[in-house]
């Protein structure tokens, strides 16, 4: 089916250099659902994109057990999906990153397991050591990506005065009162029980409420740390997923890709 353009995203298509139109060839033909904002991707093809993944890590929250693996890209149909699109990417001339982040903070944060955020990154440093990781692949530790922007962010006015961490953000947000697309993600996790959580201990509303604000925090940060972003969704359903990294105004990636099919890995 050829996709539905508005005049101005077919005016930036036509608009691409001829390497970066082939790019958006191969991503158009690998799309399985609707690119989100034409015109960011054409942008930043134009400037030289970064392709960020994402990969869900595993766990066991009854005996707060990390997996040893590097997430859901590693161990399921994902990883030969990942590689051949990203050879298909680089025969048709990209040169950017393929950037996959392993969010090695959401236990603590996002499951609230006792165990601490520098246990958690020294366990995955471990594990990145010993993966077979494709060749061409830049795997990094969320921690490592936060770490390096707060770094430099009040120095060079990146976030608003009084946030500089998620800890931070998470009060900001939460002082704000619940998101509808907090809600819409607690909506969503009720229908699949989480085996990662303490369930006597942890509320699911809790958990939706700060995999959201980790979500908003983390298109922050990229948005601005790490130059023309574009993710490639590794989580469905899309709808529910998507706006949790996306937002038009800014401040998030400037697009999301879906060459996974949609089904629940």
């Amino acid at each position: 089916m050829i996709p539905k353009y508005d005049k101005h995203e077919r005016q930036a298509i036509q608009n691409l250099p001829s390497a970066a139109s082939r790019v958006f060839g191969v991503i158009e033909c690998e799309e399985k659902g609707t690119i989100v904002d034409v015109k960011g991707l054409c942008s930043c093809l134009t400037k030289g994109a970064t392709l960020v993944l994402f990969s869900c890590l595993s766990g066991n929250g009854r005996k707060e057990e990390f997996g040893q693996d590097l997430g859901t890209l590693f161990v399921t149909r994902l990883k030969g999906r990942a590689e051949t699109l990203f050879s298909l990417l680089r025969g048709a001339g990209y040169e950017g990153s393929f950037c996959v982040i392993v969010d090695d903070t959401e236990p603590s944060r996002v499951w609230q397991w006792k165990i601490g955020e520098q246990d958690s990154a020294l366990w995955y440093r471990m594990v990145i050591e010993d993966a077979k990781i494709p060749l061409g692949w830049e795997v990094k530790l969320w921690s490592d990506i936060e770490s390096a922007f707060t770094e430099t962010s009040r120095s060079r006015g990146y976030l608003a005065p009084g946030v500089s961490s998620f800890d931070e953000y998470l009060s900001e947000r939460r002082a704000r009162g619940p998101s509808h697309n907090a809600y819409r993600l607690l909506e969503h996790m009720k229908q699949f029980p989480n085996k990662k959580l303490r369930e006597e201990e942890v509320s699911l509303k809790e958990v939706a409420l700060r995999r959201a604000v980790q979500c908003k925090w983390q298109g922050m940060v990229i948005s601005q740390f790490i130059s023309n972003p574009v993710l490639i969704q590794t989580e469905t359903p899309w709808a529910v997923k998507d706006p949790l990294l996306y937002h038009p105004l800014g401040n998030s990636f400037h697009s999301i890709l879906h060459p996974f099919a949609y089904e629940r890995m």
